[in-house]
């Protein structure tokens, strides 16, 4: 699949290295030896459109892209690839009420949004 393009993937550390070694290996794929390594998305915009390489990130990231058709989805099965989102707060500061009204929005929100 990736012989014949340039891959970018994500850098080790990052939240979604994991999920892309584990794509990798449900698939059978070793990660290429040259891969590039980046979580930029104006780098990885960029070298994807001039390059048409393969860009392991999240979907969030490139959805403009992907609704203008600019980039597309490979037909492949990243069901394992999903995970929680969570929202995190201080515990040591209070919060504006702005802050809490929005948290109560998200959470309302995240109940009614479909799961897939």
């Amino acid at each position: 699949m990736c012989e014949s393009y340039p891959v970018l993937i994500p850098d080790e550390g990052s939240i979604i290295r994991p999920f892309v070694e584990r794509l990798f290996f449900e698939h059978g794929l070793d990660i290429p030896s040259d891969a590039i390594n980046t979580v930029s998305d104006s780098f990885g915009k960029a070298f994807t459109h001039a390059y048409n390489a393969i860009w392991f990130i999240s979907a969030g990231v490139i959805r403009h892209e992907l609704d203008t058709g600019t980039f597309v989805s490979l037909p492949l099965d990243t069901t394992s690839t999903l995970g929680p989102v969570g929202l995190c707060t201080r515990r040591d500061q209070e919060q504006e009420p702005t802050a809490v009204q929005f948290c109560e929005v998200l959470r309302d929100l995240c109940r009614v949004m479909p799961t897939t």
